[in-house]
């Protein structure tokens, strides 16, 4: 800028870079409010914000420990200013505090309602019961009016409590979801009736190429979902520590690349069979199913990378750091440190995408 500018003689373009810099990075509802308290910086920022529709299309309702919520009218303005575009959708768990909606529920009832708007959703089951207990009506509504989410390519879910209304509830809103390819698990264990509870859902695992099961799991319950979900390429689980598998069936994943397991002592051996995969993710110390796993691949040079996940209870299971003498005994032929250092990042961004 020549010497002496003033606020007036920035050009537009350029308020419109700043606009996206303070909104960066922040959920839309943040971003608003930045973007609102600096207004009179730039009375055109108003105009800019609605006519940038890709400013709007993430909504992200966040419970606090007072049950602060974004009001429904900035929820509204986002949705509006989005026009026809699809959302990221999240409204993830509270672990700490359990949130209390008594006081507002109508953003809420609002998410909910547009929830076939999104393209990448993350949402816990508790939300779901909580509205649930306060608002039988409302919800009843909600899941009647329900449209089917064409948009939906990656889904998150928290179980937290009871999951069998919530997964039918959810079932609604991709029963048409024929982009669907990703599918993340978290929260509490999953056991085999949790897994019978999404075959009777009718999830269409038959379409995923991501799955990624952060729950601790009992390999029964894991291999009757890998069967159903022949076109992976990317699958991570968390194995219940001392449950070893007796399968009289052998899993062929064709089309599996990235392998990511944490949990044992289990062996899938020779009943887990993946030609094409490239590259295997373990936690360090997980040395019986390493060096199981190992001598039993197609192909033996394919790398180990150690890398620790991060799992929602990082307490039930024993978790285990990368040390020297895991270099020298853990696993024939193991990666170098450097090797090992440099992807823990790569690794650890990789499941928290």
């Amino acid at each position: 800028m020549p010497p002496g500018w003033t606020i007036d003689d920035v050009p537009e373009d350029i308020w419109r870079s700043i606009f996206v810099i303070v909104v960066a990075d922040k959920p839309v509802v943040q971003g608003i409010l930045a973007a609102l308290r600096l207004s009179h910086v730039c009375s055109s920022w108003r105009s800019i914000a609605s006519c940038a529709p890709e400013l709007w299309t993430s909504m992200v309702l966040s419970p606090g420990d007072k049950s602060i919520l974004p009001s429904k009218a900035l929820l509204s303005l986002a949705l509006r200013n989005a026009g026809t575009l699809p959302l990221t959708m999240e409204c993830p768990a509270v672990h700490k505090t359990p949130p209390d909606f008594t006081s507002d529920i109508e953003p809420a009832i609002f998410f909910l309602s547009h929830l076939y708007r999104a393209r990448h959703l993350k949402i816990s089951s508790q939300l779901f019961y909580t509205l649930l207990r306060l608002d039988l009506p409302s919800f009843c509504n909600i899941a009647k009016n329900m449209n089917d989410a064409c948009w939906l390519e990656e889904l998150e879910l928290d179980l937290e409590e009871d999951i069998t209304h919530f997964l039918l509830f959810v079932a609604t809103i991709w029963k048409s979801a024929a982009r669907l390819r990703a599918l993340r698990l978290d929260g509490s264990r999953l056991g085999f009736r949790g897994v019978q509870k999404f075959q009777k859902a009718a999830y269409p695992f038959h379409q995923l190429t991501i799955l990624e099961i952060r729950n601790e799991i009992p390999p029964n319950a894991l291999f009757c979902i890998l069967r159903l979900s022949m076109l992976l390429t990317t699958a991570g689980f968390l194995c219940v520590v001392g449950e070893i598998p007796s399968l009289s069936f052998q899993i062929n994943l064709p089309y599996l690349r990235n392998l990511k397991l944490c949990g044992g002592p289990t062996s899938p051996r020779e009943d887990f069979d993946s030609p094409s995969l490239a590259r295997l993710h373990i936690c360090p110390g997980t040395h019986q199913l390493a060096t199981t796993l190992r001598p039993t691949l197609r192909f033996p040079t394919i790398p180990i990378v150690f890398a620790e996940f991060p799992l929602h209870n990082p307490m039930s299971i024993h978790q285990h750091r990368y040390t020297r003498r895991d270099a020298q005994t853990g696993v024939p032929a193991a990666p170098t440190l450097a090797y090992i250092t440099s992807d823990y990042h790569a690794s650890k961004a990789r499941w928290s995408d």
